[in-house]
C-alpha cells in the first residue's frame, strides 16, 4: 500500500493539460484514434454487412453475429495473459505489451480478405480473427497507459485518449457511410 501511495503522490500533475506535452501521450492518442474504429465498425456495421452482402435476415444474424464479439473477448483475455507471461519471464511491461500489440496488428491484416469473399463462413472467420487480434491489441494498448504514466495521470491520459478514440471513430463511421453510398464497391474500401 505504501508503494501505491508513494507513486500517487509523486505522479500528481499540477494541470490536466500537462500530459499533452508528453510524447507517449500522443502515441497512445493516435493509436486509439486509428484502432478504435475497428471495434466501432464491427459493433455498428456487422449487421448491415451481413444483410447487404449475404442477405441475412434478423434470425440468421442472431445465430452468428455474436461470434466476433466473443472472439474479441477471448483476444482481450489472451492478450493480457500473454503479456503477463512475458513480464513474468523478465520482459519489461512496455516491451511485452508492444510485442502483443505487434502480433495483433499483423493478424488484423487478414480481415482485408473479407471484402473479397462471397462465403459467409469465411467472412465470419476473417472478421473473428480481426476482433480477436483487436482484443490482443487493445488490452495491451490500454495497459500501456498505466505502464507509461504515473498513477496520478492515468485517468487524465485515459480521458484524453478517449477523445482520440471517439474522434477517429466518428471520422471512420462517416467514411463507411460515404464509401457505401458513393463508391459502388460494397464493403471493399472499408475492409
Amino acid at each position: 500500500m505504501e508503494l501505491i501511495n508513494k507513486d500517487r503522490i509523486k505522479g500528481l500533475s499540477k494541470h490536466v493539460y500537462g500530459v499533452l506535452k508528453k510524447k507517449p501521450f500522443w502515441g497512445l492518442f493516435l493509436a486509439r484514434a486509428i484502432t478504435s474504429p475497428v471495434w466501432f465498425f464491427i459493433a455498428h456495421w456487422i449487421f448491415t454487412y451481413l444483410s447487404d452482402e449475404f442477405g441475412f435476415n434478423l434470425k440468421q444474424m442472431a445465430a452468428v453475429a455474436w461470434i466476433p464479439f466473443a472472439t474479441a473477448d477471448i483476444g482481450n483475455i489472451f492478450g493480457g495473459y500473454c503479456s503477463g507471461k512475458l513480464i513474468a519471464l523478465g520482459v519489461s511491461p512496455i516491451k511485452s505489451r508492444t510485442i502483443m500489440m505487434a502480433v495483433g496488428a499483423v493478424m488484423m491484416v487478414a480481415s482485408a480478405l473479407a471484402a473479397y469473399t462471397h462465403v459467409v463462413w469465411i467472412a465470419l472467420v476473417l472478421i473473428s480473427i480481426l476482433t480477436f487480434a483487436w482484443g490482443l491489441w487493445v488490452s495491451n494498448m490500454l495497459g500501456l497507459v498505466s505502464d507509461s504514466f504515473p498513477a496520478g495521470e492515468v485517468g487524465t491520459v485515459m480521458s484524453w485518449t478517449g477523445l482520440g478514440q471517439y474522434a477517429g471513430s466518428l471520422v471512420f463511421t462517416w467514411y463507411i457511410g460515404y464509401a457505401l453510398d458513393n463508391f459502388g464497391m460494397g464493403y471493399t474500401p472499408v475492409f
